[in-house]
C-alpha cells in the first residue's frame, strides 16, 4: 500500500489539495476558492498535525453530518406531527388513571 503525505498549493486564495492514498481512503485533488479572511482563520487552526486540508475536510464532514442529522430530525418531526392527535389522546387517557394525593 502506498502512503503519501497530503500537500497543498496556495495561489491567490485558491487551495489545491493533492491526492493522498492511505489504505482505502484515497484523497482526490480539488481546487477551492476561499476569501482571504476565511483562509487566515483556517491558518490559525493549521498547527501540526493539522493541515489546511485536514481542517477543511473535517469542516466538510461535520457540515454533512449536521445536514444529515437536521434532515433526519425534520423527517421524525413530520412523523410525530402526523400522529400528534393520536399521541395526545393516548396521553390524556393515561393521565386519567392517575390518582391524586389526598392532602390529609
Amino acid at each position: 500500500m502506498l502512503d503519501t503525505i497530503s500537500s497543498f498549493v496556495l495561489h491567490l486564495g485558491r487551495i489545491i489539495i493533492l491526492p493522498i492514498e492511505k489504505g482505502l481512503d484515497v484523497k482526490t485533488k480539488i481546487s477551492v476558492t476561499l476569501s482571504e479572511a476565511l483562509l487566515l482563520e483556517v491558518d490559525k487552526l493549521a498547527i501540526a498535525p493539522w493541515t489546511r486540508s485536514a481542517i477543511i475536510e473535517e469542516a466538510v464532514q461535520q457540515y454533512l453530518a449536521n445536514k444529515a442529522r437536521c434532515e433526519r430530525d425534520e423527517r421524525e418531526l413530520k412523523i410525530l406531527n402526523a400522529h400528534a392527535d393520536e399521541f395526545n389522546a393516548e396521553m390524556a387517557d393515561i393521565l386519567s388513571y392517575q390518582v391524586e394525593d389526598d392532602p390529609q
